[in-house]
């Protein structure tokens, strides 16, 4: 897959959007309807040994996601703000892009 080692998802687009700003491959969940969306993402990750990285907000919502998750996983949510979106606002790009460094999908970036 194209997404190399990781399969990274956020609750809302905005997030994913910021994330692939930094080069990290990330899809958009809403969380109302993410239920059978988990198990689609856990199934495939299964299938094609990738390892899920939840950047879920940090809030009711995000912490029911997360329950709602039954293979392993990492809980990448972010260290401040709600979610990857506030992360950025108060820390700025370069250092969301630092603390998600490791899911980046190093192979398939593009060099100057």
């Amino acid at each position: 897959p194209a997404c190399g080692k990781y399969l990274v998802f956020t609750e809302g687009s905005r997030d994913s959007v910021i994330l692939r700003m930094c080069g990290i491959p990330a899809i958009a969940v809403p969380s109302a309807s993410s239920g059978a969306i988990l198990k689609r993402m856990e199934q495939y990750c299964s299938e094609h040994k990738l390892i899920l990285v939840c950047c879920g907000d940090r809030d009711d919502a995000g912490d029911k996601l997360i329950a709602n998750l039954t293979r392993p996983f990492i809980d990448a949510r972010t260290p401040v703000g709600k979610d990857v979106g506030d992360f950025y606002e108060q820390k700025g790009l370069e250092e969301v892009s630092k603390y998600y460094d490791k899911y980046k999908n190093k192979r398939h970036q593009v060099s100057d």
